[in-house]
């Protein structure tokens, strides 16, 4: 019998890979998640940055913040969702 609590084996020494994170369920905040959830609702969100383009006029000074809240969302988010992937099949299998 091996104790929920540990990260390797007695024996052998090998690491367990045990989801860090909530997996199941509704969980509001981001940072609670296990990395495939996360991944997941990057994905989601990702997906809804294109409404960023129906507001071409809001603007700050003289930069247009659809085409520009757009373009970075766009970078940010898949640089969320390439690290986010990796921490999932690193720690969790």
């Amino acid at each position: 019998m091996v104790p929920e609590t540990a990260t390797s084996c007695p024996s052998c020494g090998a690491h367990f890979r045990r989801p860090r994170g909530v997996d199941s369920g509704f969980h509001f905040l981001y940072w609670g998640l296990s990395y495939r959830r996360k991944f997941v609702r990057t994905l989601w969100l990702l997906s809804l940055s294109p409404i960023l383009l129906l507001f071409p006029k809001v603007s700050v000074g003289h930069i247009h913040l659809g085409p520009v809240g757009f373009i970075s969302t766009l970078v940010v988010g898949v640089a969320q969702l390439i690290y986010t992937y990796a921490m999932w099949k690193k720690l969790e299998g």
